[in-house]
């Protein structure tokens, strides 16, 4: 059995509770966990074939800390052809066609606020009761 070996039974199996429960707390999907938990495993025996970690407790913590970083990370990237795929669907889009364009040039909201010339007034009110 190699110095690796032995740490890894030795520090690090005993606290698998621990890293079980730092990633229930940092992540939304539990049924992740449990290959989250045997990448960490990978990571801190792989690391320690090249040297022994002196504090493993914070060692451990780490890795699945920098799992949880690099797999949000991954989570948050479209890919570009899911982006093309929209486009497929035919949705509609929230894009008004010309006739509502042009109707939403003559509302007042549009135009800032400002009245229509007194001359186009005239011809389209009833004279003042008086």
């Amino acid at each position: 059995m190699s110095a690796a070996d032995e740490w890894f039974d030795r520090e690090v199996l005993p606290l698998e509770k621990l890293l079980m429960q730092y990633l229930e707390r940092n992540w939304r999907n539990p049924s992740d966990l449990p290959d989250f938990r045997q990448e960490v495993y990978v990571r801190a025996y792989e690391a320690a074939l090249t040297e022994i970690p002196t504090n493993t407790k914070q060692f451990i913590l780490v890795v699945a800390r920098n799992l949880l970083i690099k797999r949000a990370q991954h989570e948050r990237v479209v890919p570009i052809e899911a982006a093309a795929d929209i486009e497929d669907l035919g949705l509609a889009l929230d894009v008004p066609g010309p006739d509502r364009i042009v109707i939403a040039r003559r509302t007042p909201a549009f135009t800032g606020g400002a009245r229509p010339s007194s001359a186009a007034v005239q011809g389209s009110c009833r004279p003042a009761a008086r």
